[in-house]
This record gives C-alpha cells, sequence and structure tokens, in this order.
C-alpha cells in the first residue's frame, strides 16, 4: 500500500463517518459477550517447556 492509498482511504473512511454518523456510533459500541475460556498452553522457548493460561 502506498502513501496515496493511505490518504485515499482515509479521506474515504473520514467522509463515511460524516455522512453517516450513527452507523459508526453503533460500531464502536462493544458487543456484549461473556469472557472466553481459560485454555492452558504449553510453548516451547530456548529448548525449556514453559506453562500458560490463556
Amino acid at each position: 500500500m502506498t502513501r496515496r492509498d493511505l490518504i485515499k482511504v482515509s479521506a474515504a473512511t473520514a467522509a463515511t463517518a460524516v455522512v453517516y454518523p450513527h452507523s459508526t456510533l453503533a460500531a464502536s459500541v462493544p458487543a456484549a459477550t461473556p469472557a472466553p475460556e481459560i485454555m492452558p498452553l504449553t510453548l516451547k522457548v530456548n529448548g525449556k517447556t514453559e506453562q500458560l493460561e490463556v
């Protein structure tokens, strides 16, 4: 992506927010979802095994 492409996309996004403010407001409200379960995870780093819970 070039700088010009980035500027074009940014301008289009800003214009959409100005024209349709209610759609951007709805997107900013987080959805109510339950917290994910804790999952055990085993990593091997530099030959050592590390136990994690994510």
